[in-house]
């Protein structure tokens, strides 16, 4: 699943993402975009939907993560 579809499944827009994760707002649109982003970053996502879900959520596991290693 991508972000986005992750996001939706949570009913999370750009805002509660940012908040969840904690990040900017900015970093979360530029995920949610498609944008490079760095590997902390990529690790607080993939943490909060881990948290949000219950599940066991790597950044590997979010399609079109674009993580600038």
């Amino acid at each position: 699943m991508t972000l986005d579809d992750y996001c939706k499944q949570l009913g999370w827009d750009t805002t509660e993402l940012s908040r969840q994760a904690r990040i900017s707002y900015n970093t979360a649109k530029k995920a949610l975009d498609g944008g490079s982003i760095q590997p902390g970053v990529a690790r607080a996502i993939a943490q909060a939907l881990r948290e949000a879900l219950g599940q066991n959520i790597n950044v590997g596991d979010i399609k079109g993560l674009n993580v600038s290693y």
